[in-house]
């Protein structure tokens, strides 16, 4: 499972890589958490909860993405 996850945050991590938001930038929980939440990025702590989710911008397609691979990272 461990197998899984891990080629799974390899994928959306090289996903978002093609972005111009993380084209020249570090994926970390910061830049995440501003990319989704903007100010409220702190939220992504809990990537799960209401309120982080509540407060995500739909920037484009790829916040999807950015979603997903934040619950990941927690999982993992």
């Amino acid at each position: 499972m461990d197998t899984i996850i891990n080629n799974t945050i390899d994928y959306l991590e090289s996903k978002l890589k093609e972005t111009k938001e993380f084209k020249n930038k570090p994926i970390n929980s910061i830049t995440l958490g501003r990319y989704l939440c903007g100010e409220n990025w702190e939220l992504i702590k809990d990537p799960f909860s209401a309120k982080f989710l509540t407060n995500v911008s739909f920037n484009s397609k790829d916040s999807m993405q950015a979603i997903l691979l934040a619950q990941l990272i927690t999982l993992e």
